[in-house]
């Protein structure tokens, strides 16, 4: 039982730094939010593109959580 009750009380502990955390996170909106200094090349932005877009499906997914 105490394994039990430890092993739930990991569980809602990192559930609620995540969730503490995905509140705070500012999710960038256009390129220049990122402030991403590097060498212009194609596979750079295309990386840059596909990571804020999971980044906003992340949030995106957070948030109709947070609605149930």
């Amino acid at each position: 039982m105490v394994a039990l009750n430890r092993s739930d009380f990991n569980t809602r502990w990192i559930l609620k730094q995540q969730d503490i955390f995905m509140q705070h996170l500012k999710v960038p909106q256009t390129m220049e939010d990122l402030n991403f200094s590097s060498i212009e090349h194609p596979i750079l932005t295309k990386a840059k593109e596909i990571v804020l877009k999971d980044i906003r499906k992340m949030s995106a997914n957070k948030s109709e959580v947070d609605d149930e």
